[in-house]
């Protein structure tokens, strides 16, 4: 049961493909999902990021609906991660706790950790 759960937009980009030898990123698409976001009150959660990282935003959220997953910086596989706009202000999905496995329970959830991007969009280390 989320406290104050809100609707956010998300982007996801698709993986991509080289194409004549060059790595071309597929097209990005964007749809909504409720997250409960807050500040990240852990303390050793900065000492996670190389330093320079550890001025940024860092954020968590709880999402409910435990079939739509957010990918993540860690995943395998082409994808970027997911980026979520939180008040006009792009975060990136660095971790996802993974609290589903309650099933039916209003425990079910999932937890992430979202990190500020840079004015240029760049990512987590």
């Amino acid at each position: 049961m989320l406290i104050n759960p809100k609707t956010y937009t998300v982007t996801r980009f698709t993986g991509g493909a080289y194409v004549d030898g060059e790595w071309v990123q597929g097209t990005p698409s964007t749809f909504t999902t409720k997250l409960d976001v807050q500040p990240e009150d852990d303390g050793k959660r900065s000492d996670a990021f190389p330093a320079g990282w550890q001025t940024r935003h860092v954020l968590k959220a709880y999402q409910e609906d435990t079939s739509n997953k957010l990918h993540t910086v860690n995943q395998e596989g082409p994808e970027k991660a997911d980026r979520v706009d939180v008040d006009g202000v792009l975060f990136e999905v660095h971790e996802r706790e993974d609290w589903a496995q309650w099933g039916a329970s209003p425990l079910a959830h999932y937890r992430y950790v979202l990190v500020e991007l840079d004015d240029a969009g760049n990512g987590g280390p």
